[in-house]
This record gives C-alpha cells, sequence and structure tokens, in this order.
C-alpha cells in the first residue's frame, strides 16, 4: 500500500453477532452529516488495537483516544501527503495522543 487512501476494512459476516458489553456495533454516519471542514474544533474518537508507540507492538487492550478536528487545508500543511476529501483529519499538532499503526 502507498499512503493513506482506502484506509478501511469492511466484513461481511455469515451470521449475526450477538451484541454484548464487549461487541457493539460501530455506526457509519449519515449522509447529512455536516462537511469535514465544518466539523473542524469538535472532537473525535478513534479505537483500535494498534501500537502504542511508533514501531512498537500491537496493544493486547483496545485503545482510545479523543482528538480535535482539523480542517483539511491546515493537514495539507502539516503532512507529506495530500490531504483529500476522502480523509477526516484529527489530531493534537503538539503529538503525544493519537491512532498510530495498526489502529486501521
Amino acid at each position: 500500500r502507498v499512503g493513506f487512501y482506502n484506509d478501511i476494512a469492511l466484513l461481511v459476516l455469515d451470521r449475526p453477532v450477538r451484541k454484548s458489553k464487549y461487541v457493539i456495533p460501530v455506526c457509519l454516519p449519515k449522509p447529512n452529516l455536516p462537511s469535514k471542514d465544518r466539523m473542524a474544533g469538535r472532537r473525535a474518537t478513534v479505537v483500535g488495537w494498534g501500537t502504542t508507540y511508533y514501531g512498537g507492538k500491537e496493544s493486547t487492550k483496545q485503545q482510545q483516544a479523543t482528538l480535535p478536528v482539523w480542517r483539511n487545508e491546515d493537514c495539507n500543511h502539516a503532512y507529506f501527503q495530500p490531504i483529500t476529501d476522502n480523509f477526516l483529519c484529527a489530531g493534537f499538532s503538539e503529538g503525544g495522543v493519537d491512532a498510530c499503526q495498526g489502529d486501521s
């Protein structure tokens, strides 16, 4: 894979999943949500089992972080690859809390 494009997984299951305190749905956004740039300044939550530091091992526990959403134009000034309208850019400019390798 080259770049950040199409960073998504979709699973099709052959039977329904029973919800529990460990298994809950993650809903897809409704199409009438505000544009990503109008969400700038709001907070978004990222969850995953990725590494807890760059180059580290994947976590054995699901982690989560709440991050500020940026305007994509601002992200374009901060990242080495173009950030397109297909992205939702979020994070702290000073770093420290973020998604990491393996979270997606």
